[in-house]
């Protein structure tokens, strides 16, 4: 073959190597630098999918977390207690409140300590002689100091009142009041008692319920009866529950 008919350089093996090997260079450079200058930054989508999962933590609730990673759970904050006829949640203005822990017992009974220590008349002292027969007179605005056994001070939430017939001069509205400081001194009152003219049967003691409450002294006040203003009232024997203490 003369020189003037060689093959040129591309045309050749080592020559189209050669052109191939400096084409993928310069491609290879070029992909780099638009790398590095951010022209493929990837979405975040990609980059969410890219990223290694992470299997999600168990729903707990506050507490059990915290006891699992060693620490106390914190303390629930605190409900307001419900209310209760039996313990209520308020006394009286003026009047000291009281727990009633123990069996009830009729605090104006002799037997338990019970005595009246002043009144507007002696027939007062037949509201708490035991003796459930018929008493006369007292009149409205007249009253009695009752104080409890040794002159210490009682709970009580419960005033009871006998009506063993229908009578015109029974009482309908009686006053509750307490006091610490004397017999003769001031009172606070706690319960306006309105009852019904009628014997019950089941349960002759008309009962008055009233927040509990502690005091040395109690005075029950008559306000009217079932008759004409002025008229005599009728009175037999009184009851009030509650605890020493």
């Amino acid at each position: 073959m003369s020189e003037g008919d060689k093959p040129s350089f591309w045309q050749t093996l080592p020559g189209v190597l050669t052109a191939l090997a400096t084409i993928i260079t310069a491609v290879t450079g070029l992909i780099v630098g638009l790398v590095q200058s951010g022209f493929f930054k990837p979405s975040p989508a990609e980059t969410v999918a890219a990223s290694p999962s992470v299997p999600a933590e168990p729903a707990t609730s506050s507490g059990a977390k915290e006891a699992a990673l060693g620490a106390a759970p914190a303390a629930p904050a605190p409900s307001a207690p419900a209310s209760s006829p039996a313990a209520p949640s308020a006394s009286p203005p003026g009047a000291a409140p009281a727990t009633l822990n123990g069996p009830h017992m009729n605090l104006l009974a002799s037997e338990n300590g019970g005595h009246l220590v002043a009144a507007s008349g002696d027939n007062w002292k037949y509201t708490i002689d035991g003796d459930e027969t018929y008493h006369c007179c007292y009149y409205p605005k007249e009253y009695g100091v009752y104080a409890f056994k040794d002159g210490k001070a009682a709970s009580f939430d419960t005033f009871g009142s006998l009506i063993d017939a229908t009578r015109p001069d029974n009482a309908h509205e009686l006053q509750l009041a307490v006091g610490n400081d004397s017999p003769l001194g001031e009172f606070k009152p706690i319960a306006k008692c309105e009852f019904q003219n009628v014997k019950l049967f089941e349960t002759p003691y008309q009962e008055c319920k009233f927040p509990a409450v502690r005091a040395k002294y109690f005075k029950v006040t008559i306000l009217s009866t079932f008759g004409s203003t002025g008229d005599s009232t009728y009175l037999d024997e009184f009851r009030l529950m509650g605890v020493m203490n």
